[in-house]
């Protein structure tokens, strides 16, 4: 991570890291220094030693979403002399000696000490602090307030605004004063020794403390340093606060080649993909050679590169075309894991496993994916509000997505990769079929329906769409409930698995679901979860599957839940004690789950499905 003006390295990221915890937007708590990630046209991902990836289907997906043309998935930058650009944020700090409070523009009082051989240690210091001896300079920390709202806009406290009352002329200075050691906004204060005015921090919070702050959100995009009209009301958060940054994030399965036919060359466009659509002719390729770039093609002549090259884009293009009729990232993935023989490719291993005669009749098929990989793509964030709370990342409103650059020219988004194993369940249709026509399943489905339109209504959307109904509901639940399970037994915790919900009613039905567990590590998981899908693990796991939900220690109350009509829940029987998992390992946010269609509880419900 490199911080703009001077570009002092301030810490190391893992690339997972950079998708979901700390991606552009996000602020990051480094020891003396707090930093924000800027937008994508501040990063420089050209270089030797990024990383490109060929993903067709994802491409075009986040094609939809962001609504514009990428040219490219990327990376984030390896090269350590160029990093991740970020900027200091909040801007607001104070010195914990004389309670001095200014930003760090003001490079006359607090200055920036760079450590070349100790990240950690770089700080800002008061260089005329009163209250010190001169020979250490106090380190100065960042105010840990600061106005969001759900709009995707953050910007420092108001602070001269708050202490003056409104818009002054005043230019302080402002001074943090605490009466004791307790933290308390209570007996906290902050005065101002330009005009002698003092308030209490108090008045900032709750309710009354909107009427004491401007009324309009600054409308500031610290990342891009753009600013923007915006009618929303702005929130007083704490920096550190789980909700400041939620990550918009878009991934697939990669698919094997099940042909061996791409020849050397063909393997060798795919490392230089990012140089592709600058070769609009054979006659600049000797250009490209000339500049050093194309290290993965020299040993092949410009008549074979530009041969491949065009069958790289006949390729895309007949893939981008077909998926713009589907418009499904999944249907590609279902047909891969329901076929009938194994698959053995060095990235992806699939073996059927026999199904004992008890479960024959709810399952087709069982099989361990002893080995894939995930590619994920971050295509944007929201602050306050989680895109948990609309399901799907593609059903969050466009006003709620924070964009992660300005600039028109940029065509990428950062990427990883991650590898790791997993287990796919097919339901049986026939089964499924039947067991959505009994009567008190439709009555409960109306339930959920009723709550889910309610909720749309809320968010100021569309109720008609985006419903996932009873199907959806039973695959999700039985999920959950075998992840927790997995995670008894496997020896990973529930936070490292996650799910990907195959579910489709027509034209060609699926209901099918694969819990699956990656790491970013080049070899990538170890072994434990998908060795749970043998014969004899299997059978025990769903038995004792059935045997935990019966009950729930929230019983009867949990049991006796339904989806609630004001639209609030969007759940029936099912807690933090049954069915909750980690939200970053659920598809839609702990939404749309009930335990009592599973198996028999103590609720009245009698049509579950074991």
């Amino acid at each position: 991570m490199n911080q703009d003006n001077t570009n002092p390295f301030l810490g190391e990221l893992k690339p997972s890291q950079i998708i979901y915890n700390f991606g552009v937007g996000s602020i990051i708590d480094f020891p003396n220094i707090s930093a924000m990630v800027k937008g994508l046209n501040f990063w420089d991902v050209k270089s030797q030693y990024t990383k490109y990836f060929n993903e067709p289907r994802l491409k075009f997906a986040i094609e939809r979403f962001l609504g514009k043309k990428i040219s490219f998935l990327s990376a984030p930058p390896s090269d350590a002399a160029k990093g991740i650009p970020v900027l200091t944020f909040p801007k607001w700090m104070r010195c914990p000696l004389c309670g001095r409070m200014t930003t760090v523009d003001n490079k006359e009082i607090f200055q920036l000490k760079v450590d070349n051989y100790r990240s950690d240690r770089n700080q800002y210091v008061h260089a005329n602090c009163s209250k010190s001896n001169g020979k250490v300079l106090p380190t100065v920390f960042p105010v840990r307030r600061l106005m969001a709202c759900s709009k995707g806009h953050i910007d420092d406290f108001p602070w001269m605004y708050f202490v003056h009352r409104g818009n002054t002329e005043c230019q302080g200075p402002l001074y943090w004063k605490e009466k004791n050691a307790t933290g308390e906004p209570e007996d906290i204060s902050i005065e101002c020794k330009g005009c002698d005015t003092t308030r209490s921090l108090v008045e900032a919070l709750g309710d009354a403390g909107k009427k004491n702050l401007p009324p309009k959100c600054s409308g500031y995009h610290p990342h891009l340093d753009t600013s923007e009209d915006c009618d929303e009301e702005p929130r007083v958060i704490v920096l550190g606060a789980s909700n400041i940054w939620f990550p918009m994030a878009l991934s697939i399965i990669s698919l094997p080649r099940l042909d061996d036919s791409l020849s050397k060359v063909d393997e060798a466009i795919l490392k230089e993909i990012q140089l592709i659509g600058g070769i609009t002719t054979k006659e600049v390729i000797p250009s490209f050679r000339s500049a050093g770039v194309l290290r993965s093609l020299h040993s092949f002549s410009d008549e074979e590169i530009w041969s491949a090259i065009n069958r790289y884009k006949n390729k895309n293009q007949d893939s981008a075309s077909s998926e713009t009729q589907k418009t499904d990232l999944k249907a590609p993935e279902w047909t891969l894991f329901t076929m009938q023989e194994e698959i053995f490719k060095p990235e992806f291993v699939m073996k059927n496993t026999e199904l004992s005669v008890e479960f024959q009749a709810k399952f087709t098929a069982i099989k361990k994916i002893e080995r894939l990989k995930e590619v994920v793509s971050l295509v944007g964030f929201s602050r306050l509000i989680s895109p948990g709370e609309f399901g799907d990342q593609e059903d969050t409103p466009q006003e709620l997505r924070a964009p992660l650059f300005t600039d028109s020219t940029v065509d990428w988004v950062p990427t990883i990769e991650v590898k790791g194993e997993g287990i796919f369940i097919q339901f049986n249709e026939t089964v499924i079929q039947e067991w959505l026509r009994r009567n008190s399943v439709k009555e409960l489905e109306s339930k959920f329906l009723e709550s889910y339109k309610r909720s749309r209504r809320n968010f100021g959307l569309d109720e008609n769409i985006g419903f996932p109904g009873m199907r959806y509901i039973l695959i999700h639940s039985f999920s959950h409930a075998f992840m927790r399970q997995l995670s008894l037994e496997c020896g990973y915790s529930l936070a490292s698995l996650k799910e990907r919900i195959y579910c489709k009613e027509a034209p060609e039905p699926r209901a099918g679901v694969l819990i699956y567990t990656a790491a970013a590590d080049s070899e990538g998981t170890l072994g434990g979860l998908v060795n749970l899908a043998s014969k004899e693990y299997i059978q025990k796991l769903l038995l004792d599957l059935q045997s935990d939900m019966k009950l729930c220690s929230s019983d009867p109350h949990c049991a006796e839940h339904e989806p609630d009509l004001s639209g609030t829940r969007l759940h029936g029987a099912s807690c933090h004690s049954c069915l909750f998992i980690p939200e970053t390992s659920c598809e839609k946010g702990n939404k749309f789950l009930d335990r009592k269609i599973l198996v028999e509880t103590v609720s009245k419900f009698s049509e579950y499905f074991f």
